[in-house]
């Protein structure tokens, strides 16, 4: 898995487990723990890791993959505005806001299907992702 330009791989998860076991407060291990759940598609899990590594470009990404659209966005824009120049940070910055402004959409139409602001997003054919 690559983050902000970084090739992350954790072959030994036991080893970090052990490693926070002994020193629950290693950044170091929660960090790798975090990249190498994050990688196996385990999002959730990797979260309290990347929290406290305090990993923001990669705790975006997971709270990205695990639906939590507004704390995605609000970590991955603090990331980005610390690395300002990362491009991998913008377009995860980017996707979590669309999602997010979608599904504000959505809200928008199933709660106040007659509302006038909704009109300009009904009956628009869905653009391929």
């Amino acid at each position: 898995m690559e983050i902000s330009g970084i090739q992350y791989r954790c072959d030994d998860d036991a080893r970090t487990w052990h490693a926070i076991e002994l020193s629950p407060n290693l950044e170091a291990a929660h960090r790798l723990l975090g990249y190498a759940l994050l990688a196996q598609g385990y999002a959730t899990e990797a979260i309290p890791h990347l929290e406290k590594a305090q990993a923001e470009d990669a705790l975006g990404i997971a709270l990205l993959d695990a639906g939590k659209l507004p704390e995605a966005v609000a970590v991955l824009q603090k990331a980005l505005a610390q690395n300002p120049n990362d491009p991998e940070l913008l377009y995860y910055y980017g996707r979590a806001s669309g999602l997010l402004s979608k599904q504000v959409f959505d809200e928008l139409e199933a709660r106040f299907p007659d509302s006038a602001s909704g009109l300009p997003f009904r009956n628009r054919p869905a653009k391929a992702t």
